[in-house]
């Protein structure tokens, strides 16, 4: 991906307040609710993780002309169904984490908001009913987006467990050395290997994978409007968890 067009998918990413710690809208509103629902924001959150298999599904499928783009969303698929992770998927190893430190049961019959429910169909029509440039451009958002927004959901563990449990349960320190080790996972771990290996290679490598493709000034365009596209639909959803979190009795 030429470096013109990188340095604009950074401005986007940079000027989307719910990739900022101190201007997502749930962690705003944590701060100045008098009662906030943390936790409804979380298990809000962990419906996105949950269908990213099959987002990325669509984009092999979408993709399937463009061979090299094709085949790493494939190998990113096979990572969040568990190639690396002993067979156990992405979203399974984060539900179980969340379980047992946080006491948060996504399996107990918790249904997605009007806010997620919308996100989640219209980032999906973005991938499979638009254009090859455009459906590329809303995966890359996904992907370029993943990291920031790890980040700040390891900051909104912490607002929880903090009011909740009286601890941190992540220590926001995104390094080798609390991505590495053996044993039991935990949010901590799970999340710094995300952030410093899982989504860094996800990014990059879909970026060198599309680069052949997203050439011509008309193909950048439709490309950032697929990116743009999905990272407004995230910004309006967080926007919506941050009022929802404010609102709550």
């Amino acid at each position: 991906m030429d470096e013109r067009l990188s340095e604009l998918l950074d401005q986007i990413l940079g000027a989307s307040q719910f990739l900022n710690i101190n201007q997502n809208p749930v962690v705003v509103s944590t701060s100045a609710a008098v009662k906030p629902d943390v936790a409804q924001a979380l298990i809000q959150y962990s419906f996105l993780p949950e269908v990213i298999a099959e987002l990325l599904c669509c984009g092999v499928v979408k993709m399937r002309a463009w061979s090299p783009v094709k085949d790493e969303l494939l190998r990113n698929l096979g990572e969040e169904l568990g190639s690396r992770s002993d067979g156990a998927t992405h979203f399974t190893i984060l539900k179980n984490c969340l379980r047992k430190e946080a006491g948060l049961d996504l399996d107990a019959g918790h249904t997605p908001a009007e806010a997620t429910a919308v996100m989640i169909r219209n980032v999906r029509t973005w991938i499979t009913d638009r254009t090859l440039h455009e459906a590329a451009g809303a995966l890359y958002a996904l992907e370029a987006s993943a990291t920031p927004e790890l980040k700040v959901v390891g900051h909104i563990i912490n607002l929880y467990a903090t009011a909740a449990l009286g601890k941190l349960l992540v220590s926001e320190k995104y390094d080798d050395d609390h991505a590495s080790g053996i044993g039991p996972w935990t949010l901590d771990r799970f999340l710094a290997i995300h952030v410093v290996d899982f989504e860094k290679g996800h990014r990059d490598l879909l970026a060198d994978a599309l680069a052949e493709f997203v050439v011509q000034d008309r193909d950048r365009d439709l490309f950032c409007q697929g990116f743009r596209a999905v990272i407004e639909e995230m910004e309006t959803w967080w926007t919506a968890l941050g009022k929802r979190n404010a609102q709550n009795p």
